[in-house]
């Protein structure tokens, strides 16, 4: 029998658990994630982890006929008729317009198992975390404001001055992002403190997504966009249904306004193949495996640059 790489036991406070599906296409990058990501992995055996790999993909393989189009039988029903006042409250946030402005979308009643899972990896120790917040027989409403809050506190995040104009934002959230830079209206602008009259400004924001369970849907396939540590507590959890936003496409196109560049650079693997991966797939032993890695954080860099000069002014349009 061919020996199993295992995660060294070296693991600190420093490190974190995550749950990897192995066997997907793409044996390189799994070698590359193990040898740069795992703790003490430049130290496992290759032939161990492409054993390990191999045995995955033959998995997968062997799911393409035995559960060949498993992900077209997903449910997505209607919300219970209870939720309809948070139903309301939710779309009319301006977090919800701005976030799902592009494309049709609304708020259906989504079967979690068949999602197609385009991220292929979970922290367990952070989705457990959240599934504490709940309970484990939450009533339809607290589910809904679980997986759709249209109020949250945001994570810890820090900010170090660097030089007289150059600053880095952090944050152990991997949500954490830079928002569209844009002009300060000048009545917002005067109110800055400073030396004389200010007429314009530029913002820029730093923050978070508006962290709703979210999915695409097209055809009668859904792959899940946002959310899959709340996914993955809830179907832990044994809850087979959950309340989750869903934009619907109509054209490959429309994919690159919506859908993560994994989703949209592989459109036809994911709705077009007999059994692509799916969320029920990291509860699965033979593909989802235990790793510790390296605690990450999310640092955003912000260098402002000002430049003054004086030359001939522009001719009039």
């Amino acid at each position: 029998m061919a020996s199993r790489p295992q995660t060294p036991r070296d693991a600190t406070a420093s490190s974190e658990t995550l749950i990897k599906l192995v066997g997907l296409p793409g044996l390189s990058d799994y070698l590359h994630f193990v040898k740069t990501r795992v703790v003490g992995g430049a130290d496992l055996p290759k032939r161990a982890l492409v054993d390990q790999w191999r045995r995955g993909n033959d998995h997968f393989h062997a799911l393409e006929t035995s559960e060949a189009g498993r992900a077209d039988e997903i449910e997505c029903l209607p919300l219970p008729v209870e939720l309809a006042a948070q139903k309301r409250k939710l779309m009319a946030h301006r977090h919800f317009r701005h976030s799902f402005g592009e494309l049709p979308a609304t708020i259906k009643w989504v079967e979690l198992t068949k999602l197609l899972a385009s991220q292929h990896s979970v922290a367990p120790d952070f989705s457990g975390r959240i599934a504490k917040q709940l309970g484990k027989r939450p009533t339809p409403a607290a589910l809904f404001d679980f997986c759709l809050p249209s109020d949250r506190v945001p994570a810890p995040f820090r900010i170090q001055r660097l030089g007289e104009n150059r600053y880095v934002f952090a944050s152990d959230s991997s949500d954490f992002r830079a928002h569209e830079t844009r002009l300060i209206a000048a009545e917002l602008a005067s109110k800055t403190a400073s030396y004389g009259p200010v007429t314009s400004g530029l913002q820029v924001p730093i923050g978070y997504g508006s962290n709703l369970l979210s999915g695409i849907k097209s055809e009668r396939r859904v792959v899940l966009q946002n959310g899959y540590h709340r996914a993955f507590a809830l179907m832990a959890l044994g809850i087979t249904h959950a309340p989750m936003v869903i934009q619907t496409v109509t054209r490959t196109d429309e994919l690159d306004l919506v859908a993560s560049s994994e989703v949209s650079e592989n459109a036809s693997f994911y709705f077009r193949a007999e059994r692509p991966p799916i969320l029920s797939d990291f509860l699965d032993p033979l593909v989802a495996h235990h790793f510790a890695l390296q605690r990450l954080e999310t640092r955003i860099e912000v260098e402002i640059t000002v430049r003054t000069t004086t030359g001939p002014a522009a001719r009039p349009m």
